[in-house]
């Protein structure tokens, strides 16, 4: 019963989409909670299995209570792990589209920030500085809020990018309890853009 109803609401976002093409992204948020171990990663992975049967990406983001990695990699490497599955399944008019997307919703600077932040981006954009790969990066402006804010806005700005009519984007937070803090305002940044939310609580 909840997959059905999960997919009722996929369905009904892709025909929104399509008939709001060129406009503003409807992106509803479902958030599903319940005891431990009732079964909310497995009817999530259900979930996102058969959205990608029907051509939507899948973004997976898990966090781990024993392994607490630097704050923000669990989610950056989950997006570049989206950005390789983009580059390994669309053609070159498919890369194209994506492309011509970044160019569009960001300036050069964000792009190549972005890029030192998801290595595998730079097989998409063809404007990038010379910085090596794993040169250091920083969003730092001297002003911490300031910082906060450029970070959360080009993740938003990606996600927009990435997202499209033909291929929404279905994006899988699992065991937020064991999120850092940086990832949780992050997440909650995303979540401000949303359009509609949707409770479900148990599974």
């Amino acid at each position: 019963y909840e997959l059905r109803q999960c997919l009722e609401v996929a369905d009904v976002i892709s025909l929104c989409e399509c008939e709001s093409a060129g406009t503003e992204h409807l992106q509803p948020a479902i958030m599903i909670s319940g005891f431990s171990g009732c079964g909310k990663s497995y009817l999530v992975e259900e979930v996102g299995m058969h959205l990608k049967n029907k051509g939507w990406q899948c973004l997976q983001c898990k966090f781990d209570q024993e392994v607490r990695p630097q704050p923000l990699s669990t989610i950056t490497s989950a997006f570049d792990n989206l950005l390789v599955d983009i580059v390994c399944s669309l053609d070159n008019s498919g890369k194209q589209e994506v492309r011509t997307r970044l160019n569009d919703l960001l300036e050069d600077s964000d792009l190549d920030a972005l890029c030192q932040l998801f290595p595998t981006l730079r097989q998409l954009v063809t404007k990038y500085s010379s910085r090596p790969p794993n040169d250091e990066i920083s969003f730092d402006t001297g002003d911490a809020a300031a910082s906060k804010c450029r970070l959360h806005r080009l993740f938003g700005l990606l996600v927009k990018a990435l997202s499209e009519p033909k291929r929404p984007l279905f994006i899988y937070m699992d065991d937020l309890q064991w999120a850092d803090m940086s990832s949780l305002e992050l997440i909650n940044s995303l979540v401000d853009e949303v359009s509609t939310t949707v409770k479900h609580e148990g599974s």
